[in-house]
């Protein structure tokens, strides 16, 4: 298996449809940058993509990185995790 996780937005809520096609976008841009051999080099290239994406600052949580709000979201029991 390609280890694919279909993650589903919301019905007729283009709020979360936006959210999704913006990172769409954002992939494919960075993929455009390499000459993309074989389905191991494209996942070595989106793991270093994720790695950067979420510690990016984004405007829309206040200038913190994605792993910042996760830590803290964590920290204070908002989000529970199984291992």
């Amino acid at each position: 298996m390609n280890s694919i996780k279909h993650i589903r937005t919301r019905l007729y809520n283009p709020k979360c449809n936006g959210k999704a096609e913006a990172v769409v976008k954002k992939i494919k841009r960075f993929l455009n940058k390499f000459e993309v051999q074989s389905i191991e080099y494209a996942n070595q290239q989106l793991k270093k993509f994720q790695k950067q994406y979420n510690n990016t600052p984004h405007s829309s949580l206040k200038y913190l990185t994605l792993n910042q709000v996760y830590s803290d979201k964590r920290k204070n029991g908002v989000i529970c995790v199984v291992t």
